[in-house]
């Protein structure tokens, strides 16, 4: 009947182990969740405002470079400067000029490209860019937008750009931020976090099962041969002990 008694109270004890360890888990599993996506968010976010701030930068600098004589637009600046190196494309665009500087627009709306530099394997159509520079030219602002690159999407800024004697917008300079290092940068982190975070949740959960189960042998104590034992003394005293 005892050995029925603590068998029942070891499987109490297990199921009850089993329980709050699943518990435990599932607690640190929804905190470490939370920490990975907040990591993950501001990364992304973090790394999506680089992609727009740089190809910013190349785009104000190449505006500044481009200047009109008589000769007509002077590009010589753009050719020796970093703006127009690395990994980004950057393209020129302008309208037709006549012999006065005056611009003219075609009936079609078609701009022409005057200069083209850095990477070629962000495979932006050409019609996008000409698209983007138009939209800045009639507005005259600055616009951030993304433009389907392929499988991926580029990150582009149009800057307008103005002739120097009648102020016209003659032109503008598209600038395309190639995404691939900063998107593989983002992924490498996110593999890191949620493998760090899995491990974690392992660590975390086998810890609290080993503690919890050694804790089980404590409550069990009362029910084991030595409590079998003193009660065997305990009652061989009652039997011997005279009657009064």
């Amino acid at each position: 009947m005892r050995r029925r008694r603590q068998a029942g109270t070891r499987r109490r004890l297990r199921r009850l182990q089993l329980r709050l360890t699943l518990a435990y888990t599932l607690v640190t599993l929804a905190g470490v969740s939370v920490l990975c996506w907040l990591v993950i968010r501001t990364d992304e976010r973090s790394w999506r405002a680089a992609e727009f701030d740089e190809p910013t930068r190349h785009a104000a600098v190449s505006t500044s470079l481009i200047c009109y004589t008589d000769r007509g637009i002077q590009l010589d600046g753009l050719h020796d400067d970093e703006a127009t190196r690395g990994g980004h494309r950057l393209a020129v665009l302008v309208r037709p000029t006549r012999t006065d500087g005056a611009v003219s627009r075609r009936p079609d709306g078609r701009l022409d490209e005057v200069f083209v530099s850095g990477a070629r394997t962000i495979a932006v159509v050409d019609a996008s860019i000409a698209a983007l520079a138009r939209t800045v030219m009639d507005d005259d602002s600055t616009l951030r937008g993304k433009l389907p690159a392929g499988t991926a999407t580029a990150y582009a800024v149009a800057q307008p750009f103005y002739h120097d004697e009648t102020q016209d917008i003659t032109g503008a300079v598209v600038v395309l931020g190639d995404p691939v290092l900063r998107e593989a940068e983002h992924r490498c982190l996110t593999y890191a976090v949620l493998t760090g975070s899995a491990l974690l949740t392992a660590l975390a959960a086998c810890t609290g099962h080993l503690l919890m189960g050694r804790a089980a042998p404590a409550c069990t104590h009362g029910h084991g041969p030595a409590a079998s034992r003193r009660d065997a003394g305990s009652s061989r005293v009652e039997s011997g002990r005279p009657l009064s």
